[in-house]
């Protein structure tokens, strides 16, 4: 297999389309656009077997990674249709029914079989190319590259647990696609200092950003909470709460979330004033806060789960998933009674109504700035906080079956590729790999490029510098904005290179 000698990065001049299939195969998708598309019916699927599929699609017997990964897209969305199929059918009577559903069955485990085969196949080829053709587009449709089809429920469990499928997340996740950008000798300096800046930008140091202003955003309504203004008037913290909050916003539409939704509420309810005690916006502040501490436990992006390698990502989640389906939302329905019970004591107790017997917990928690909505809160959550560690370390020494924990492992395995999807961004492509900026830097990218594009694009002579517009705007705030920090928020790794490299030093030596 040859390596590809042209930047699999094209510049904002270059015309490129990721959405057709060349006929002729080409490691480099940029002259897809000049090029009839290729169809990716299969026919007759319950007898195809490899060599009919490369004749079919004129692939001849030495393909390349990218013709494999074709031929494995087809299968994928032959797959897809089957399940669909086999969903749907309906016979006039029981028996057609079932006559009708296993020979759809019959032909999905023919495809799942051709399917695997090729997958181990395409994972083989050298040189990264799997890792590149898994975020090139080979297919035109929805679901247009090989990554996209993981997630879903109709691929095989099997693909995601393939230790050669795991060993390219790795690579994918911890190394990010920079080994592919293989620059010309004529690029000039400035060329090559931006590919270089653009070689930090790992998936995995783009979810770090991501949570790093996730949980600046989480210190700000913990500010508020704890320490509200007394006069309805804005300050700094509640300014810069405010904007991490509209810009999160924008988010909804692209990742619902409950955080969000209950941050956008709690500025809506309290306008033209910031939160403030004994309101419905302060208690949807307090109820943001809380669902925020939970998601970040949870194997949901961004949290801290995701900051570790494509194995232990998995396995926690795994571990999670199972510890909550069975373990934590038992307990906690089962104790929902007495945390009720506890929530109203306290909220007499630290009231300080006069007939309430623990009267010393009034003098001990009253403060002029932390209501007691607020200690409230921060008290439940430390019973409920106690109470989960004691069940999940009870759950957690207990033999969990492989049965048992299949569903759990499916379900971490696709939030992983889902995560390792919405943090991969390509500066300098026309179609984006899934990433968004996290908010502020969300307005930014809309500012600059999203409103400028769809201006330009509304006069039909104008749309190709609509889009070279749009994808200059957009790499000028990622290099501005999310590389310099990506590139800083890298050091907090080195000791995965830094490390190693002066221990095999010190070996030699």
């Amino acid at each position: 297999m040859t390596t590809p000698t042209t930047p699999l990065l094209p510049s904002a001049n270059q015309s490129a389309s990721y959405n057709t299939i060349p006929v002729v195969s080409s490691t480099n998708g940029a002259l897809a656009g000049h090029i009839p598309e290729r169809s990716l019916d299969i026919p007759n699927p319950e007898s195809a077997t490899l060599s009919s599929l490369c004749e079919h699609f004129a692939i001849s017997p030495h393909r390349s990674a990218s013709e494999t990964a074709l031929i494995l897209v087809a299968l994928l969305r032959t797959l897809k249709r089957s399940r669909e199929l086999e969903e749907g059918v309906k016979g006039k009577s029981t028996r057609n029914t079932w006559e009708a559903k296993e020979r759809v069955r019959g032909i999905s485990a023919r495809l799942e079989g051709l399917v695997e085969e090729v997958w181990e196949m395409w994972l083989k080829e050298g040189d990264g190319e799997a890792e590149r053709v898994l975020w090139d587009s080979v297919a035109p449709g929805r679901y247009g590259r090989v990554v996209d089809f993981l997630p879903l429920l109709s691929v095989p469990a099997s693909f995601g647990s393939h230790e050669l499928i795991q060993l390219s997340f790795h690579t994918t996740w911890g190394t990010g696609l920079h080994p592919f950008f293989l620059i010309a000798e004529s690029l000039s300096s400035v060329s090559r200092l931006l590919a270089w800046m653009d070689s930090f930008s790992t998936p995995r140091l783009l979810h770090l950003h991501a949570l790093v202003l996730r949980i600046g955003h989480l210190l700000l309504a913990i500010w508020l909470a704890l320490y509200p203004s007394l006069m309805p008037q804005w300050g700094i913290p509640e300014i810069l709460w405010t904007v991490f909050t509209i810009c999160t916003s924008l988010e909804l539409p692209f990742h619902p979330s409950l955080f969000r939704l209950l941050s956008l509420l709690s500025l809506l309810t309290g306008l033209p004033y910031p939160p403030r005690p004994s309101t419905l916006s302060f208690l949807l502040l307090l109820s943001s806060i809380a669902v925020s501490l939970i998601a970040f436990h949870l194997p949901l992006h961004p949290s801290p789960i995701h900051l570790f390698v494509n194995k232990t990502v998995i396995a926690t989640s795994t571990r999670f998933e199972y510890l909550l389906s069975r373990a934590l939302i038992p307990s906690v329905l089962y104790f929902l009674p007495i945390v009720l019970t506890s929530i109203v004591g306290l909220a007499l107790a630290l009231n300080g109504d006069p007939w309430h017997p623990y009267l010393l917990l009034r003098d001990a928690f009253t403060s002029p700035v932390s209501p007691y909505e607020t200690r409230i809160a921060c008290l439940v959550a430390v019973i409920l906080a106690i109470a989960g560690y004691i069940w999940l370390i009870e759950f957690a020494t207990v033999e969990l079956a492989a049965r048992g924990e299949q569903r759990e492992n499916e379900e971490a395995q696709r939030g992983f590729v889902t995560a390792m999807i919405d943090y991969t961004y390509l500066p300098g492509r026309k179609r984006r790999t899934g990433y968004r900026m996290p908010a502020p830097l969300n307005v930014l990218e809309l500012l600059a490029a999203d409103i400028p594009f769809w201006a330009l694009f509304a006069f039909p002579h104008r749309r190709e510098q609509a889009q070279e517009w749009r994808i200059t705007a957009k790499a000028v705030v990622w290099r501005i904005c999310v590389g310099p920090v990506v590139a800083a928020l890298s050091l907090l790794y080195a000791w995965e290179w830094v490390l190693p490299r002066i221990w095999r030093r010190s070996r030699a030596i």
